[in-house]
């Protein structure tokens, strides 16, 4: 009876040893999962940036040359 009790406690010494392993596994994948969103959050944020600072050179450009005089076209026909 007592080898039947010391191996019910060395099967939950066991089972929670690995659900602990189990949970530090998860633990660590979750953290990589931040890292990883942390670094595509950062990437979309420099491409926006980017796409903004291009969208404002346009938008400079468009304005730029519908300020400027235009040339009178001749009726040629």
């Amino acid at each position: 009876m007592f080898k039947a009790l010391g191996q019910l406690f060395n099967m939950f010494f066991v089972l929670f040893s690995g659900g602990e392993k189990l949970a530090k596994a998860f633990d660590d994948i979750a953290g990589i999962a931040q890292a990883e969103a942390a670094g595509l959050s950062a990437q979309m944020d420099i491409e926006r940036g980017t796409r903004l600072s291009l969208l404002r050179h346009d938008a400079k450009l468009a304005l730029a040359g519908s300020e400027e005089p235009k040339a009178p076209q001749s009726k040629a026909a």
